[in-house]
């Protein structure tokens, strides 16, 4: 028997300028690595025991703009070999999407729009290494309603400030309020995002932040009527209300908000309203217990 080694294609071209400069890449969950080769012409992909799941060499841009790559590979991925279509989407300074296709034998069918999957096949990629804060979008107060989330306590009344405190920062206040008349103590609960870029496509948002416990996810702003519905996602930005590839990967956050208005308008005043009762309801307790004569 006699074995013959396979003879692969040589990268051909190079992938995106904005791509190459930060040479690894890394998953929303962190599950896997893109790395660029020097030579900016071959990109691997391997898991966090640097298993190679494929390699891809660049054999043709067959469409480029400022933000928008679409580049024909030549892919080895296990024992498959073949040609591979990828659209790399530039979001923001740090923030990337790839569209792939299936593996076929001739290059000039790589890019067919048969040989796309669902445009639920984007993968969200982040440079592997320290994430900037940028502004968040759609600033101002809101009042959070209709949510689906687990209740944090009873009689909650939750309230969302983004950008109002720092441009990068948004915020999710559950106001706990007592359970009874002697229960004058109010709880606050409160869930903070670092924002770091979004983008905006066919009228959704999308979002991606970062919160207090180091998790990035991925947080979509739908509108609706009288406000917007928010969800955040942790394995990548699905084009449909719940993705159909990681359908348990959508939760933490799902909820609608309507607008209290501006950062600095009277009509967002609620939580400084649950202050000034709770200071009102202390003053009296404590003033009664001064006041009453002791039986």
């Amino acid at each position: 028997m006699r074995f013959r080694k396979d003879r692969y294609p040589s990268p051909m071209c190079t992938f995106p300028t904005w791509m190459v400069a930060s040479q690894k890449w890394r998953t929303l969950q962190r599950h896997y690595k893109y790395v660029i080769h020097e030579d900016g012409g071959v990109m691997t992909k391997v898991n966090n025991h640097q298993k190679v799941a494929h390699s891809d060499k660049c054999i043709e841009i067959q469409s480029q703009t400022v933000n928008m790559t679409t580049a024909v590979t030549f892919t080895i991925e296990g024992c498959h070999h073949g040609y591979k279509c990828y659209k790399f989407h530039k979001r923001g300074d740090q923030i990337i999407e790839i569209e792939s296709s299936g593996i076929v034998d001739r290059p000039s069918e790589a890019c067919s729009e048969h040989n796309f999957e669902t445009r639920d096949s984007f993968e969200t990629l982040l440079p592997d290494s320290t994430l900037a804060a940028n502004s968040c979008p759609h600033v101002g107060r809101y009042d959070i309603v209709g949510t689906s989330t687990e209740d944090i306590c009873s009689n909650r009344k939750s309230t969302a400030s983004i950008g109002c405190d720092t441009p990068h920062e948004m915020t999710f206040n559950h106001f706990c309020e007592g359970n009874s008349i002697n229960d004058v103590e109010l709880q606050v609960v409160k869930d903070s995002f670092v924002c770091h870029g979004h983008w905006g496509e066919d009228g959704v948002h999308y979002l991606i932040a970062t919160d207090k416990n180091s998790v990035t996810s991925c947080l979509v702003f739908n509108k609706e009527a009288g406000g917007m519905r928010v969800s955040n996602h942790l394995a990548t930005c699905p084009r449909s209300p719940v993705s159909k590839q990681y359908p348990d990967k959508v939760r933490s956050l799902d909820f609608s908000v309507t607008s209290l208005g501006q950062c600095n308008s009277s009509s967002a005043g609620w939580s400084a309203k649950m202050g000034t009762t709770v200071f009102v309801l202390l003053t009296s307790v404590f003033l009664s217990s001064i006041l009453l004569p002791a039986i």
